[in-house]
């Protein structure tokens, strides 16, 4: 993972010099120390995720690793529902439910089925803190990545350099040395290695402009096509349970990107957001019920996402009923 992390490195400083070059100065932000700081935080954390699998393989067999990495679906919406305070609606949980148990399906092998979960409860333990660390620090890195001031760049550069950092540590407690890790490699390790990174920077662009949960969809449809790629060039078998875990996991995209009815109250004191809502969408089709009540919070996941809401006429409770 060293050479990866300093590749993105590299690729962010890049960059900055271009930024710089361009004159876009103003653009980057300000370098400030609490900001720096911050990062160490999800640097170490990833630093400890990349290297848990490798005592996670030590219990679990590839298989059954497989299976249990995509428990990594729920611990990001859990993450992202308490560190980022964003509210999901009923579909998009069961949406996100099914997405994990259309993943799980699809890695399991019709022969080996018999054989899942056949391991030490130490390994079990080992996979679920895996996923835990792992969403939590996608998760902090999308809060700095969306509420510090700076470019996307400066933004990996700090976030990179400590993953830089701690496997150096690393490397000098294991008394191992930079050629050391570079023996074996080849055109395609190197590929590899490249597009590892490359991979890294996009989930940086991911995070900052979409969320973490647009990510696990992408990534599970990037397993996906993986698969099929992988038929088609190098003729592996897809069994029936990589269909069936294909077919839910496109229900379970169509269940989270489709547009939610929901039935949404508001205040006589809500400033006319109402107005506002409404003035928005002047020509939209009733599909949202607006109307009176004592509970300002209903009104909030209106005024957060207005782009996926349309507005229909007030009418009374008793009308609706």
């Amino acid at each position: 993972m060293l050479f990866a992390e300093a590749i993105k490195c590299v690729i962010s400083s890049a960059a900055l010099a271009l930024m710089f070059y361009r004159g876009q100065e103003k653009d980057i932000g300000q370098l400030n120390m609490k900001t720096g700081l911050l990062f160490a935080l999800p640097g170490l954390l990833y630093f400890v995720n990349n290297n848990i699998p490798f005592y996670c393989l030590l219990y679990l067999d590839p298989a059954s690793y497989m299976v249990l990495q995509q428990l990594k679906i729920g611990t990001t919406a859990v993450a992202f529902r308490i560190l980022m305070g964003r509210k999901l609606s009923a579909q998009k949980w069961v949406a996100l439910s099914l997405l994990l148990v259309g993943c799980a399906v699809s890695q399991i092998k019709m022969g080996n089925v018999s054989e899942l979960f056949a391991a030490s409860s130490l390994g079990y333990m080992l996979v679920t803190l895996q996923c835990t660390i792992s969403a939590t620090a996608a998760v902090i890195s999308e809060k700095l990545l969306k509420e510090t001031k700076q470019s996307i760049h400066l933004q990996n550069l700090q976030l990179y350099l400590y993953g830089v950092f701690f496997s150096c540590v690393n490397m000098y407690a294991e008394g191992v040395q930079v050629m050391d890790l570079t023996h074996g490699y080849n055109v395609w390790t190197v590929a590899g290695i490249l597009c590892l990174s490359l991979t890294g920077l996009a989930t940086s662009a991911v995070m900052k402009y979409a969320d973490n949960l647009i990510k696990v969809f992408a990534l599970a449809g990037s397993m996906i096509f993986t698969a099929l790629a992988s038929a088609l060039l190098f003729g592996t078998v897809l069994t029936a349970m990589f269909a069936l875990g294909t077919l839910v996991a496109c229900v379970s995209c169509y269940l989270y990107f489709a547009e939610d009815t929901r039935y949404f109250d508001c205040l006589d004191t809500c400033g006319g957001a109402c107005n506002f809502i409404g003035a928005a969408f002047p020509d939209s089709k009733p599909q949202l019920v607006v109307y009176q009540t004592k509970d300002q919070n209903e009104l909030n996941p209106l005024l957060k996402e207005p782009l996926n809401l349309k507005i229909a006429p007030r009418i009374d409770k008793e009308q609706q009923s």
